[in-house]
């Protein structure tokens, strides 16, 4: 009996990962856990006003950045703004390549370039499959 209720709870751990979150599998197919970095809030011209949170959404949506290659901005980062203000990595994006990523109607997403610099603010919106240029 014990074994049964360490797996649920193994399996429960899995099932309600935070938002910050990603799993995936190794070589030998283990599930892994990677928690991503949360830093402060991402700050400077073109950024989003102090305060902003993504708004929690039960309306998944799948996304997509596009770097359109721009010389000007090199790779870029994406960044989600999470329910508490903060900034969450969620990928680097190089010139002429794609991030796809699941996310949630209305979540906000902040782009910055290689310098640093907020280039774009993007809010999910409530349905479709929208590709983001940045």
């Amino acid at each position: 009996m014990k074994l049964s209720i360490a797996a649920l709870a193994i399996c429960t751990m899995f099932a309600f990962t935070t938002a910050g979150a990603a799993t995936g599998t190794d070589a030998a197919g283990r599930i892994v856990l990677a928690q991503r970095d949360v830093m402060p809030p991402i700050e400077g011209p073109g950024c989003p006003r102090q305060g902003t949170k993504s708004p929690r959404s039960s309306s998944a949506i799948p996304v997509t950045f596009y770097n359109s290659g721009d010389p000007a901005n090199g790779t870029v980062e994406v960044h989600w703004v999470d329910f508490s203000g903060n900034s969450v990595l969620y990928g680097r994006v190089a010139p002429r390549q794609k991030l796809d990523l699941k996310s949630w109607a209305g979540h906000i997403f902040v782009v910055v370039n290689g310098r640093g610099r907020c280039i774009n603010v993007i809010t999910v919106p409530s349905s479709g499959t929208p590709t983001f240029g940045v």
